[in-house]
């Protein structure tokens, strides 16, 4: 069973970066046929994986170096510094485990659903435990750590949409004064999966 739950956490890491790099992927090919408002700013060529856009020399890059390195606006200079960290823990623990062979703390099953020690990293870095949810022995449901990756992930497409129109200029509009509301079938998944991070919520056992 824990060994269960170790495949499912590498490939949860392991999709969600890919997520990052596809996303990437889309905004280097797109870069070049928009038209920012501000049309002072020379774009340049942006790399196809998120980490060679984030890192110089294995070193993140810091708020500024990626205006300045590839003439990006600085709301979505912003972006990529909002989400640097947060990709760095996808990496280094899929890299760690696929490629260095690093072994992972216990996973638990407890009265309460699957559980982890407060300080399993990189879990323990996200916020998402607190006293009122621990067991006396200091031991976290799985399930709000896990949740909260494959929220974070899916947040940086959102928060890029978001990003990005506010520094394009977009065509005239189609249907002018009118919205379009999409919804699918995942959708309930997604709120019961923002409920389980925001309440520390447990699986059962």
């Amino acid at each position: 069973m824990c060994l269960g739950l170790l495949l499912l956490k590498l490939n949860i890491y392991s999709r969600c970066r890919s997520v990052f790099d596809l996303l990437q992927e889309i905004i280097s090919k797109q870069w070049s046929n928009v038209r920012l408002l501000d049309e002072n700013i020379e774009k340049r060529e942006l790399p196809e994986t998120f980490s060679k856009a984030i890192l110089f020399k294995g070193i993140p890059r810091t708020k500024g170096e990626f205006s300045e390195r590839f003439g990006l606006p600085e709301q979505l200079d912003a972006f990529y510094c909002r989400y640097t960290d947060f990709f760095m823990s996808l990496r280094t623990f899929r890299d760690n485990i696929a490629h260095r062979g690093s072994s992972v703390d216990t996973i638990f099953s407890t009265e309460k659903g699957f559980a982890v020690s407060s300080k399993t990293q990189p879990f323990s870095e996200y916020g998402v435990w607190t006293e009122e949810h621990q067991l006396p022995n200091n031991l976290c449901s799985l399930r709000p750590a896990i949740g909260y990756v494959i929220h974070q992930t899916l947040l940086a497409c959102e928060d890029f949409s978001q990003t990005i129109s506010t520094v394009i200029q977009f065509p005239e509009e189609v249907v002018p004064g009118k919205h379009l509301f999409m919804r699918g079938f995942f959708s309930g998944h997604l709120i019961s999966n923002v409920e389980a991070v925001q309440n520390s919520e447990w699986w059962d056992a």
